[in-house]
């Protein structure tokens, strides 16, 4: 059970021992921040990014380090623990996860290590992230640790199913015995250097969503010998759908159900033979978005046989609800919020329609993702994330790694949550 650990002379000496090695690494961690910004790789192709943190590390991390490749862009890091007296060492691994990946866009900040590669930009703040666990880990090598320490640097968060799905059945559950596992994200809408936090449902699952119909089409002055106009179905079909979608689900349930792509037609006077709509689907519950998307293809199969196409419904693997472990986030808060780093600077945030690959292992251990603020006066900070003008200054670098570095103390002090409360 977590105690009172704010005024222990061993938390205070911790705590300075870590500050002295942030300001010690800092321009290596900012230096692997420029780095990775100037040249980004997209979801699944981050081998490059892999390759520069693998040397980094190699350089910086103690002989008995583990590094483990399960794909060639991820790379996974455990340190053991320091002290070998843990009478009860299974589940005592702690993991916290950096994203690597960049998105498709053309980078519009004027710094000089703005990215290189065209389209291609860190517009999500994973520069940040990927550099912030890069420096705990280098500071944390050289502090004691009562718990293993696995660092996750993980590819394709942009990109679904998501680079933490990929892991996961990779064997990542399996090699490591993770009790907790911590992320962040960095924050524009909060002040750089503080916390964002909530138990319980945080992210909502996010589900693309593909319906093609199809009909024979013709000339538009010849629709009697023409059987079935898919651009016609398409229509009707996301009208029944904005009509229909209030039955599927409570009134106070949050969703969201977006088209965002019609495409159908080649020339004003041809009836369209195919039409192709594609959405995003957000939920907080599981259950109706499974309901939601089963009622869809039912209108989608309905719509189609009125009018004599047929359809095609491509429903790909998404992101799950990201839900933060409700008994590791209060104590994590507790904890943390009693270091001086984060002493009054934690916030209660409301749950948001975005969603994160993390929620992948909430699905099968506790977790807990935090935002990081990095809003200051500068114009950069202010803009949200995926603007193309979006840059977190390089102090985020330093917020992110004490942010990563407080979680790992907190772990280290909750005993999971089905053991007996009295231990130590």
């Amino acid at each position: 059970m977590a105690k009172n650990h704010h005024h222990h002379p061993a938390t205070t000496q911790w705590i300075n021992q870590a500050e002295q090695l942030l300001n010690d690494f800092q321009e290596t961690a900012i230096a692997v921040r420029h780095h990775l910004h100037k040249y980004p790789d997209l979801s699944g192709e981050e081998e490059n990014t892999v390759r520069y943190l693998k040397k980094i590390l190699q350089q910086q991390l103690p002989d008995r380090t583990e590094f483990w490749q399960p794909l060639p862009n991820a790379l996974i890091i455990a340190l053991p623990a320091t002290n070998r007296s843990n009478p009860n060492p299974e589940h005592q691994a702690i993991a916290l996860r950096a994203d690597l990946d960049a998105l498709p866009i053309q980078e519009q900040t004027q710094v000089e290590w703005a990215s290189t590669h065209p389209n291609k930009m860190h517009a999500c703040g994973h520069d940040v992230h990927t550099a912030g666990l890069v420096l705990a880990l280098i500071v944390l090598a050289r502090l004691p640790r009562t718990k293993q320490l696995v660092a996750i640097f993980q590819p394709s968060e942009e990109r679904a199913p998501g680079g933490a799905y990929q892991l996961i059945q990779q064997g990542l559950l399996q090699r490591f015995p993770i009790q907790i596992i911590g992320a962040g994200h960095v924050d524009p809408n909060l002040p750089l250097g503080t916390l964002g936090i909530r138990a319980g449902p945080f992210l909502a699952s996010a589900h693309e969503w593909k319906i093609t119909f199809r009909g024979e089409g013709g000339h538009a002055t010849l629709p009697h010998q023409c059987k079935g106009n898919a651009l016609t179905c398409a229509i009707q079909f996301w009208q029944a759908i904005q009509a229909r979608h209030t039955h599927w689900h409570p009134p106070l349930e949050p969703i969201l159900l977006h088209l965002g792509i019609l495409q159908a037609g080649s020339a004003p006077n041809i009836i369209p033979g195919q039409a192709f709509l594609h959405g995003t689907l957000r939920t907080f519950s599981d259950e109706v978005r499974a309901r939601i998307l089963k009622e869809m293809v039912a209108v989608a199969r309905q719509v189609a046989t009125l009018h004599g196409c047929t359809f095609e419904a491509h429903l790909p693997t998404g992101y799950p609800v990201l839900v933060n472990d409700p008994y590791y986030t209060a104590h994590w808060r507790k904890i943390v919020g009693q270091l001086p780093w984060f002493q009054g600077r934690i916030q209660e945030v409301p749950p948001r329609m975005g969603a994160d690959d993390f929620a992948w292992y909430t699905q099968h251990v506790p977790g807990v993702y935090w935002r990081v603020g990095v809003r200051t006066d500068e114009k950069a900070t202010h803009y949200p994330l995926h603007h193309p003008a979006f840059l977190p200054s390089d102090e985020a670098v330093l917020w992110m790694a004490r942010a990563f570095l407080s979680a790992f103390f907190a772990f280290q002090h909750i005993a999971p949550e089905n053991q007996d409360e009295n231990k130590p």
